[in-house]
C-alpha cells in the first residue's frame, strides 16, 4: 500500500506513513507487493573476521529477544555511568574561583553558621552542584566490595550531539557502550552488537516529529466534546514542546558543560501542565497554573536543607577545609519526608504554585499513607576534592569520580571496541524511519 500524501510505501498494520509521518490514508499500488515493516534503516551486516585463528562459535537465529540482550546491557552501561547527570533532577556551580548565580547550596552557605550539619551539608551539595554544571569530562568508575563494576567515560561537547562517552561492563557482565562522533555502538561482547548512526537519525528527526504531531492531532480528534475545550489546550502545549526539541533537548549541552539555564526552560515547557493535570486528577479544579521557575525551587531546596530539615540528617567531616574534605552523612529518611511535608505545607512558593487549597489537598493524601517509621536511616559517605565530588559511597557501592576536565575518550577505546565486536553480528539503526517503525508498532 502506498501512502496518500507522499506515495512511500505503508506496510498495512502502520497507521502512520514512516517517510512523512501522515496520518495513514493509502492506496492500493497493484505494481507492489507490501513489504511489511521492514525498514531499510535496519541492516544486518555479517561481521567482521576475527583477529584470532579460531572460528567463531555458531550463532543462533536473531530474534527480538536477541536485539533485547543488548540493549540490556547497554541501558545499564548509561545509567550507571549518567549518574554525573541523572543526579540533577534530585541533588541539587561551586566554582573554584566562587560560587556562581545558579548555586543556591554555596549562596545559603555564606549566610549559615560555620562547622554545622547545615553547613556541611550545604557545602556537600555545593560540591554536588559544580561536579554536574562545571565538569567539562570526567571519569567514573562503580565498584562493589572492591571489585569494579562499571568504568566509564564522559565528554561533555558543544552540545549534546557533540559530546561522547565511553563505559565499560565488568563482574562477570562483559559489554562495552561508546558514542562517539555521532555514532552510538552497544555490545554484550559475546554475541551481539548494535551501531546506531545518531546523526543521521537527527538530521531525519522532522519525520519523527512529524508523525507524533500527527499522532496527537488522532487523538483529539477522538476525544469527546465534553472534554475538547481541555484536550486542545493540551495538544497546543504538545506541539509548543516539540516545535522546542531542538532548541532545548540539544541545549541541554552548552559549552562544554551541562547548561543549568536549558533545564530551566525545559522545567517551565512542562511543569505547568504535567501540575495543572495532577491538581485536576487530585481536585477535580482546572486552570492556570504559576509553575514558578526552576531556580526559585532550587532556592527553596536550598532553604530547606539550610533549617535543618527538621533534624533529620547529621553531617560529620571527617578531614580536610571546604574544597577538599571527607564528610559521613546519616539521614533519618522517615524524618526527612515529614520535614519536607511540613516546610511544603507553610512554604509561600508551592502555594502559590498550585493553590494552597490544592496544597493542602495533595499534602493530605500523602499524609493518610505516610508512616515515617517505615524507613530505614540512609548512611553514605563523600569526598570532596577541589570542590567537586570524587567519591560517594554507600554499603558495599563506591562511585569514584577523578580527572575532572582531563578525561579524553582515545583512539584506544575506539580500537577496544572493535576488538569487544570482532567476529561478531552486528545489527545498524541508520534511519529515522526506524524509530517511526518502532512507534508505529509500539503504540499505533
Amino acid at each position: 500500500m502506498r501512502c496518500g500524501k507522499c506515495g512511500n510505501t505503508v506496510g498495512s498494520n502502520m497507521r502512520f506513513c514512516p517517510n512523512c509521518g501522515a496520518v495513514a490514508s493509502v492506496s492500493k499500488d497493484p505494481g507492489v507487493k507490501d513489504p511489511g515493516v521492514k525498514d531499510p534503516g535496519v541492516l544486518k551486516d555479517p561481521g567482521r573476521i576475527r583477529k584470532n585463528p579460531s572460528p567463531p562459535a555458531p550463532k543462533p537465529a536473531k530474534s527480538a529477544a536477541g536485539l533485547s540482550r543488548i540493549l540490556a546491557p547497554a541501558a545499564a552501561a548509561v545509567v550507571l555511568i549518567g549518574l554525573v547527570v541523572a543526579g540533577v533532577i534530585f541533588l541539587p556551580k561551586l566554582g573554584v574561583g566562587g560560587a556562581d548565580r545558579n548555586n543556591a547550596f554555596a549562596a545559603e552557605a555564606k549566610e549559615t553558621k560555620n562547622d554545622t550539619d547545615e553547613d556541611y551539608a550545604l557545602q556537600v551539595l555545593s560540591a554536588v552542584h559544580q561536579t554536574l554544571f562545571d565538569t567539562s569530562s570526567a571519569t567514573v568508575r562503580i565498584s562493589e566490595q572492591g571489585d569494579t563494576v562499571v568504568s566509564g567515560k564522559i565528554v561533555f561537547g558543544r552540545d549534546l550531539p557533540g559530546s561522547s562517552f565511553y563505559g565499560e561492563l565488568w563482574n562477570g557482565e562483559d559489554g562495552a557502550i561508546l558514542y562517539r562522533d555521532g555514532e552510538a555502538r552497544f555490545t554484550d561482547g559475546y554475541s551481539e552488537n548494535l551501531r546506531v548512526r545518531v546523526a543521521d537519525i537527527l538530521n531525519g528527526g522532522q519525520s519523527v516529529i512529524d508523525l507524533l504531531r500527527n499522532a496527537l492531532q488522532a487523538w483529539f480528534g477522538s476525544v469527546s466534546s465534553e472534554t475538547a475545550e481541555g484536550a486542545r489546550a493540551l495538544l497546543d502545549d504538545a506541539n509548543a514542546v516539540l516545535d522546542s526539541v531542538d532548541s532545548y533537548v540539544f541545549s541541554l549541552v552548552k559549552n562544554n558543560r551541562l547548561n543549568f539555564d536549558a533545564l530551566s526552560d525545559i522545567y517551565r515547557l512542562a511543569a505547568a501542565d504535567l501540575l495543572r493535570m495532577g491538581r485536576f486528577q487530585l481536585t477535580g479544579v482546572d486552570g492556570e497554573i504559576d509553575a514558578e521557575s526552576f531556580s526559585d525551587i532550587y532556592r527553596e531546596a536550598a532553604r530547606f536543607i539550610a533549617s535543618g530539615a527538621g533534624r533529620s540528617y547529621t553531617v560529620q567531616k571527617l578531614s580536610g577545609g571546604k574544597k577538599n574534605a571527607s564528610y559521613s552523612v546519616t539521614v533519618d529518611v522517615g524524618q526527612l519526608l515529614q520535614a519536607l511535608i511540613d516546610f511544603a505545607r507553610t512554604s509561600e512558593l508551592f502555594a502559590d504554585i498550585v493553590g494552597q487549597d490544592t496544597l493542602n489537598d495533595v499534602l493530605g493524601e500523602v499524609m493518610d499513607s505516610f508512616d515515617p517509621s517505615y524507613y530505614d536511616p540512609f548512611r553514605f559517605s563523600v569526598d570532596v576534592t577541589d570542590g567537586r565530588i570524587s567519591r560517594f559511597a554507600c554499603d558495599e557501592f563506591t562511585v569514584s569520580v577523578s580527572d575532572f576536565d582531563e578525561t579524553e575518550i582515545t583512539d584506544y577505546e575506539s580500537a577496544a571496541m572493535d576488538r569487544y565486536t570482532a567476529g561478531i553480528e552486528e545489527y545498524t539503526i541508520g534511519s529515522s524511519g526506524f524509530l517511526i517503525d518502532l512507534l508505529n508498532e509500539l503504540f499505533f
